[in-house]
């Protein structure tokens, strides 16, 4: 009976600590699971000292959903044999998924103690004590940083063919005008804060950060920086209808410089809808609109009559189909209304992904973990409101454009990661001005602290 008790308990350890879902009853089988839960329930009354029945009862508490009860069945089993390591792994975690973090260290901090623990068992706790220490603590900050360098056959976005359209006539430009390739290098960072207020609703405040900039080798005039800053508090979702899901309505600023000129800024609001489900699947729904103001500058004489606002409504979803296979896809649709009428437009885009983590093929750095290769699309569609008279007075303009990404990330060590893609744009339209090609190869090292 011992040793029983001792391979089952193995087993159920490593399955808890190591990440396999415990299996959850479905109905055909949950009648048969409560009969025998009774049972043993009955059986434990009877004889409270059966350590092989109590862990059995513990188990099938789990497979029920009913962690409490298991817990109280595990501890029960310390009182009559303390020297029971197994026990107090399951029980960290047992505490760790009902949200008692602090009773969860205190079992995992013993559990470890002991010199028997697997080694992956070991790491697995280590990474649920790393996070506990992170829930504990009421403010938490987080970022990366990446530089790198990128090349582009169409950095200036030019159009294909050098015949265009100006005033509704056949105009050829220049070379100067048409699509022209240039290098760059590169550096953005992201900083995400969130503090959490320890109330009973479960509010917490969550601010991001982020900024960009390029500076190119030729074209002097497409040097970019960009800062865009957005806070808001995220709540549950009305937890009683919504299990899993959560709420954040925030306030957002953008700046952008082109060409180091001041190019645009804008002010806005969003909200943001997010759920979690049970089987590795996330769903997403953010709304926000948007004022933009756009400078106008020597170089860009027009570029204040796109000033106006925008609506945007984006839906998404990611979904790890095992620990190796990540999808993830979005649909967006955007209006912008802007003081012109010829610059008015609304664009609808959809994007999907896929990414395949794996072996490493060769050894960089310290790293053991996986290599991860990402393959993804996108297609966007623009339809403008009306004709430019500038350009084809008779026309409204309509885009329709296609984007796909290969990336490669590979891990150096816990911080540093070197990340390799390659993407090619296509943009059709119906005025040949907006016909363009660009492919784009970079490569770049992030930084994660």
């Amino acid at each position: 009976m011992r040793l029983a008790y001792r391979a089952a308990a193995a087993a159920l350890a490593t399955a808890l600590i190591v990440g396999a879902p415990v299996a959850v009853a479905q109905d055909t089988d949950r009648e048969a699971l409560e009969r025998e839960y009774d049972a043993l329930f009955q059986q434990l009354f009877r004889k409270p000292s059966d350590l092989d029945a109590t862990f059995k009862f513990a188990e099938m508490a789990v497979r029920l959903g009913n962690y409490e009860a298991a817990i109280s069945a595990l501890e029960r089993m310390l009182l009559y044999n303390p020297n029971l390591p197994r026990v107090r792994l399951e029980l960290g975690v047992l505490y760790f998924r009902i949200g008692s973090y602090a009773m969860s260290r205190i079992y995992l901090d013993r559990a470890i103690a002991d010199p028997g623990v697997p080694d992956d068992v070991r790491k697995r706790v280590e990474l649920f004590l790393a996070e506990i220490d992170r829930l504990l603590l009421p403010s938490e900050l987080d970022g990366t940083l990446t530089g790198g360098v990128r090349w582009q056959s169409n950095a200036n976005a030019g159009p294909d063919s050098p015949a265009v359209r100006a005033l509704g006539l056949a105009v050829a430009l220049g070379d100067q005008f048409t699509q022209s390739s240039d290098a760059n290098v590169f550096l953005g960072g992201g900083l995400r804060h969130r503090y959490e207020f320890r109330n009973e609703m479960g509010v917490a405040l969550e601010t991001n950060g982020f900024a960009f900039g390029t500076r190119h080798r030729d074209e002097s005039n497409l040097h970019l920086f960009l800062i865009s800053i957005d806070s808001g508090p995220r709540a549950p979702f009305v937890p009683e209808w919504f299990e899993k899901a959560t709420v954040r309505p925030y306030v957002m600023i953008d700046q952008i410089w082109l060409g180091d000129e001041h190019h645009q800024q804008s002010a806005g609001v969003g909200v943001n809808l997010t759920k979690a489900y049970e089987i590795n699947l996330t769903t997403e729904v953010d709304l926000r609109l948007r004022a933009l103001d756009f400078d106008s500058s020597l170089s860009r004489p027009d570029n204040s009559e796109q000033s106006g606002y925008e609506e945007q409504v984006r839906l998404a979803f990611n979904y790890a189909h095992t620990g190796r296979w990540l999808i993830g896809g979005f649909a967006r649709l955007t209006a912008h209304h802007a003081d012109e009428d010829r610059h008015t437009n609304s664009e609808m885009e959809f994007g999907l992904n896929t990414a395949v983590l794996y072996a490493a093929p060769v050894t960089i750095g310290p790293s053991t973990d996986p290599w991860t290769t990402q393959v993804s699309a996108t297609r966007s569609y623009a339809n403008y409101d009306e004709p430019d008279p500038l350009v084809e007075p008779a026309v409204s303009r309509r885009d329709q454009g296609t984007t796909v990404t290969l990336l490669t990330a590979v891990p150096v060590n816990d911080a540093w990661t070197v990340v390799a893609t390659l993407q090619r744009t296509v943009n059709n339209a119906n005025i040949p001005n907006f016909e363009l090609t660009n492919n784009l190869v970079s490569l770049a090292a992030s930084y994660r602290f």
